[in-house]
């Protein structure tokens, strides 16, 4: 069975929350790239689901993953190059939304989220998807600045 849109909205818009501290670690020997990963918890009968975060100096994205690997949601701010189903450039900022067809294809530039600073987009995410964080958050502070 595929996942419909309408399946991914509801997910997204379910109140769910995340019990652990999102902890930040370093992808390799680098110190410029970070990723940390979460369990989203939903209410029974649903699915848990996991919240991805990746950062590096000039890029950096947010996904909220279903167990069948369907990003519902996902936050990027990357240099150019994806082009939506109908050949629109996404452009640099950009939300990706689930759609059985196009899967995460299809992208929009959102008024709603602060994109000069990604600790504070990720607050703009969770909120969006209906994500309660219910530990701590340490904001992750890297060399340069990202947008």
């Amino acid at each position: 069975m595929s996942l419909t849109r309408e399946e991914a909205d509801r997910l997204v818009a379910l109140p769910k929350t995340i019990e652990q501290v999102i902890h930040w670690l370093p992808v390799g020997p680098s110190t410029s790239r970070f990723r940390f990963s979460s369990v989203v918890n939903c209410p029974p009968p649903n699915p848990d689901l996991e919240l991805i975060g990746n950062v590096g100096v000039t890029n950096w994205s947010f996904v909220l993953l279903h167990p069948s690997m369907a990003p519902l949601r996902k936050l990027t701010v990357h240099g150019g190059g994806h082009v939506n189903p109908d050949g629109s450039d996404a452009g640099p900022h950009h939300k990706h939304i689930w759609d059985a067809e196009h899967q995460d294809r299809i992208t929009y530039t959102p008024g709603d989220v602060r994109f000069h600073d990604f600790n504070l987009a990720l607050e703009d995410f969770l909120r969006e998807c209906s994500i309660t964080l219910r530990a701590e958050y340490a904001p992750l502070t890297i060399p340069r600045r990202l947008a």
